[in-house]
């Protein structure tokens, strides 16, 4: 489904995807055209979701950010959990995951009474047995996905 070159289109659009089909052709020795063509084919099968904007994180008001580790209470769905967790606007990313916390996050806060509210309606969403908090001091990488071999 997704190829070497593909592979290429895509790593270069994640790093950059204003770029255009004659530099992403020019880069990868491809013709507009053929750039054209595997974008059609990518958007069309549903791998390129869409085109987004990284905003400075000088210009955003938060000055909190937090990784959140949750772990539920018994009898309640962590997929369900998370669903309903991602609706709330401070929540950046949300991901399931195996391990005692079934549910990790980042959440972005205006200041600390913005965190003690936020925490209040994770724990009022349904039962939660733990949150456990982590303010985030440095961020060195964050791409949105990777590609495996």
């Amino acid at each position: 489904m997704v190829d070497e070159i593909d592979r290429k289109i895509l790593s270069l659009l994640m790093d950059n995807a204003r770029l255009s089909v004659r530099e992403i052709g020019r880069k990868l020795g491809l013709s507009p055209a053929a750039v054209s063509k595997r974008l059609n084919k990518l958007e069309k099968n549903g791998i390129i979701k869409k085109y987004t904007v990284v905003l400075d994180e000088k210009i955003a008001e938060a000055t909190c950010s937090l990784m959140l580790m949750i772990h539920v209470g018994r009898g309640v769905d962590p997929d369900t959990y998370a669903k309903k967790l991602s609706k709330l606007p401070e929540i950046c990313w949300c991901i399931r995951v195996t391990g005692y916390y079934e549910i990790l996050a980042v959440a972005n806060c205006k200041n600390p009474s913005d965190v003690s509210k936020l925490l209040d309606k994770i724990k009022s969403i349904n039962q939660v047995t733990e949150v456990s908090t982590s303010l985030i001091i440095n961020k060195y990488k964050i791409r949105p996905l990777f590609l495996v071999d």
